[in-house]
């Protein structure tokens, strides 16, 4: 068996309490429940001396007993161990050793980082940076840097030839401005099927300028030709490792070439309705229309913190919330609902990957029930869409 984590010891290969650790486990979490923030309560636990689990090796060796940083933190609040449920495969399962945190303390953490991932990706998704920077060449190896331009007040991003903007058009790739959402979707969409299953929900969760920088570590090259798109990823932790597995469109071919991996994607820009974008072979989209919903996003982001307000007696009630809010205590009972989704069809969201029917006001009317079955049937969803 691994090293236990902070709250447990191993006896006859089971997990059982350590009392000491469980209470600075609860302690943990009710401190990030308070704070709302993990970098407070890094510095916090460092402030009171508070440290991770310290073992001894089988050869004498003394491990751990060092401050928490940011990723163990995270790493801790999103132990499933310490709610009793054993992981297999990311799935949990109910474990064979005896909780820790309870329910609502559980649930209460949980509605913290669920607001704060929620606010952090609506705040950050303007923000974020061109992830193809650096990475995206023609099919003649100018390098395509970022650009824009401005039409009618809205804003439209392009990635232009270096030999275009240096004035050598005839060393000039067959393209030689690309819309820049178009290509950074199409390989976000190829780039995240390569990945193993715990690593697409770490991708799915985080917000989009951690996307771009995990991006930006696996590509090594993207290169854009007339009908082709070349796409070569570095082997790194996270890639599956049988990764031509993962290949499910007949457009597409992987060659495996020692530490990289060579995705060709069979593809060409089309103008449909004024917009341009990449389409297959066949004349298809190959990319999927993904729209965030950005009042959806603000309305699930609302509904977590006032639930998160309720939870601590912040706020005594819903008739308060609405009076602080302006709005009446019946639409905060429906807005509430939202912060009890299931977690998949809250990526779905994140991800603008929801259905276009899915909106804010579609979600209100649905009355939605607690359980998450429930939710997927009323909403007309499977779990693994």
């Amino acid at each position: 068996m691994k090293d236990p984590p902070l709250g447990y010891d191993v006896a006859d290969r089971k997990l059982v309490v350590n009392e000491e650790e469980a209470e600075r486990v609860r302690a943990i979490f009710e401190r990030y429940a308070e704070l709302g923030s993990v970098k407070l309560l890094a510095a916090d636990l460092q402030e009171r001396g508070v440290t991770s689990k310290r073992w001894t090796t089988q050869g004498g060796a003394t491990r751990g007993g060092v401050a928490f940083n940011r990723g163990a933190l995270y790493k801790l609040l999103n132990n499933r161990v310490y709610r009793g449920e054993a992981m297999h495969k990311g799935t949990a399962h109910p474990g064979e050793h005896t909780a820790i945190v309870p329910d609502a303390l559980w649930e209460r953490a949980q509605a913290v980082m669920e607001t704060n991932r929620m606010e952090r990706a609506t705040a950050e998704r303007a923000t974020a940076p061109s992830p193809l920077a650096g990475l995206l060449f023609d099919d003649r190896g100018n390098p395509m840097s970022p650009s824009h331009a401005s039409r009618k007040g809205r804003r439209y991003r392009y990635y232009v030839s270096q030999a275009v903007l240096n004035h050598r058009l005839e060393t000039a790739g067959s393209l030689t401005r690309v819309p820049a959402q178009a290509v950074e979707e199409l390989v976000l969409d190829r780039v995240s099927a390569l990945l193993t299953t715990a690593e697409q929900r770490r991708w799915t969760a985080a917000a989009p300028v951690e996307r771009a920088e995990r991006l930006a570590a696996l590509l090594r090259r993207v290169e854009l030709g007339s009908d082709r798109v070349r796409i070569t990823v570095q082997r790194l932790d996270g890639v599956e490792a049988r990764a031509a597995t993962r290949i499910t469109s007949p457009q597409d071919r992987l060659v495996e070439s020692g530490d990289t991996l060579v995705l060709e994607v069979a593809a060409r820009l089309k103008t449909w309705g004024g917009e341009r974008v990449i389409v297959g072979p066949d004349g298809r989209e190959l990319r999927e229309q993904r729209q965030v919903d950005d009042t959806l996003m603000k309305a699930l982001a609302r509904a977590h913190r006032w639930c998160r307000q309720l939870a601590s007696g912040e706020v005594a009630s819903v008739a308060a919330l609405a009076e602080a809010a302006g709005c009446t205590p019946a639409y905060v009972t429906q807005l509430l609902s939202l912060a009890f989704l299931a977690p998949d069809i809250v990526e779905l969201i994140l991800r603008g990957a929801q259905p276009k029917r899915l909106t804010l006001a579609a979600l209100l009317a649905a009355k939605l029930p607690l359980s998450w079955r429930e939710q997927r049937r009323v909403l007309g969803l499977s779990a693994a869409q």
